[in-house]
């Protein structure tokens, strides 16, 4: 086992230890950037995300003749929006449509 480190070694070892903490700086750097880019699309992303869903004709009879509308939520696609006024409620999940 040696006790003594020679003095090219040393540099070296100096060498990389700056390497390793110029490469964690830049790391941290690209964390940060793309963390707030995350949080900037976060805030612009709508409400709520309207799933496009077919919905078969027998579906819409039957939501018909239990008084719904016949429409699909925009948020959760069930087939169970009432009438409320000018807008439109899902009975499943609360979001409405149609307010002004």
């Amino acid at each position: 086992m040696r006790d003594a480190i020679d003095e090219s070694e040393l540099v070296e070892l100096e060498a990389a230890l700056g390497a390793l903490d110029e490469a964690y700086v830049r790391v941290e750097q690209a964390a940060r950037r793309i963390l707030i880019l995350s949080r900037m699309q976060r805030d612009q992303a709508p409400a709520h995300s309207p799933r496009p869903r077919r919905v078969n004709a027998a579906a819409v009879e039957e939501a018909r003749a239990r008084g719904f509308t016949g429409n699909a939520c925009g948020r959760c696609g069930a087939v169970a929006m009432l009438r409320t006024g000018t807008c439109e409620t899902c009975q499943e999940c609360g979001y409405n449509v149609g307010c002004s």
